[in-house]
């Protein structure tokens, strides 16, 4: 029973060694770095916030400045989505052509790409005019 106990005890000296060397290895001194750093950034952050009031006068103008660029995004994504599924049929009808059916595929993908690039686009314009 004396040899179990000493064998027992033996393995948790070199259990504990063992595990005293892995957090060694941890560089604790960094964690702490890492932790102070990022709660003083925190607190400077929290300590620039301002109250703002805006002014019920400029609000319809920058309404109107915010809905003309999202229709002017939507135009040019809506156009851009046109010229993919361009690229795609280009790319579909070579592959015909030519018996591919690697490029068939890929040019099919790319089709169906550019159509929905144009249906997002064309959402907008949906949804606006309810």
């Amino acid at each position: 029973m004396m040899e179990i106990i000493q064998i027992t005890k033996t393995a948790m000296s070199t259990y504990k060694a063992k595990a005293n060397c892995f957090f060694a290895k941890l560089h604790l001194n960094n964690y702490l770095k890492i932790t102070t750093s990022v709660l003083v950034c925190t607190m400077l952050i929290l300590s620039f916030t301002t109250t703002v009031f805006a002014n019920p006068l400029d609000a319809t103008r920058g309404e109107e400045q915010f809905n003309s660029l999202v229709e002017f995004l939507a135009t040019w994504i809506g156009r851009i989505g046109g010229v993919v599924a361009f690229v795609g049929v280009v790319q579909f009808a070579l592959g015909v052509k030519s018996q591919n059916p690697d490029e068939k595929i890929n040019g099919l993908k790319t089709l169906v790409a550019g159509i929905m690039v144009f249906a997002v686009a064309q959402a907008y314009a949906f949804f606006t005019n309810w």
